[in-house]
């Protein structure tokens, strides 16, 4: 019993608390869709599934009985939040080579010379990475890769549409929940809806045999508040994008809305 307490209380802080699912901290379904963090719970009536051939996980551990569930958030939410996150100078050197740069590129580098780019990529390469070291940053006038320091949220929006229009979706931040968690693929047991957390998540942790733990998981989630966003904040940002960059996001997540149940924002 001792044993199975603590492999209890070990799996509800690294799923739980290290994942920030409490937190809204992470938006990505990668942290949420990993069976094996459950430490393969059983239902009190073990529930045959079929396990599914899913292209983004391997269920070979998965045991007759285990609860398969995900949580999952609206999309525009999960893709504000990123976006948010991702302005202030350390954040920008995190995600500058991951998509800020090219982005960057994409709209302010049509009308700059080659070799002009090059001088000036280098230099803003330069500025991004000290201004990670100083914690701030300021828009620089004689460079326009760096006026302002970051892609905006429309330019953002244009690099998706290029991704997409290339087959590329691979950014956790912005993937269709659908995709990423190959809904149609795998039989969950549950999906919750981050924004129904007050009325879903009691039945989650009831089918997990968690509830004696509610009190630690709400202490978490009251405490991590600020990262939530707002659908005036989602609208605020919406209103930057013209109508074919907001069509780019309604097609992206047309079937995310369907399957899961969310409306798009009209702006």
């Amino acid at each position: 019993k001792q044993w199975y307490q603590r492999r209890v209380r070990a799996t509800w802080k690294r799923f739980f608390i290290d994942q920030e699912v409490a937190a809204n901290q992470t938006t990505n379904p990668r942290n949420l869709y990993n069976l094996q963090s459950l430490e393969r719970f059983h239902l009190e009536e073990p529930i045959a599934r079929s396990r599914g051939q899913s292209r983004i996980r391997e269920f070979s551990e998965e045991e007759k009985g285990s609860v398969r569930f995900t949580i999952v958030r609206h999309p525009m939410a999960r893709l504000v939040s990123h976006y948010r996150n991702s302005v202030s100078p350390h954040e920008v050197l995190a995600q500058w080579d991951v998509w800020m740069r090219d982005a960057i590129i994409g709209v302010r580098g049509s009308s700059i010379s080659s070799d002009d780019r090059e001088k000036l990529l280098a230099e803003a390469d330069d500025y991004i990475s000290r201004a990670a070291s100083e914690g701030e940053s300021s828009p620089q006038q004689d460079n326009p890769f760096l006026n302002p320091p970051y892609a905006t949220f429309a330019e953002m929006v244009d690099f998706i549409g290029r991704e997409t229009a290339k087959g590329i979706i691979a950014n956790g931040h912005w993937i269709p929940a659908s995709q990423w968690l190959d809904i149609c693929q795998n039989d969950f047991n549950l999906v919750v809806k981050l924004e129904n957390g007050v009325l879903e998540t009691p039945h989650l942790l009831s089918v997990l045999n968690l509830s004696e733990h509610s009190e630690l998981y709400w202490s978490r989630a009251n405490a991590s508040g600020s990262k939530s966003v707002s659908n005036h904040e989602i609208e605020r940002y919406l209103k930057q994008l013209t109508f074919a960059q907001q069509k780019i996001l309604d097609d992206m997540y047309a079937f995310d809305y369907e399957v899961f149940g969310y409306e798009p924002f009209s702006v």
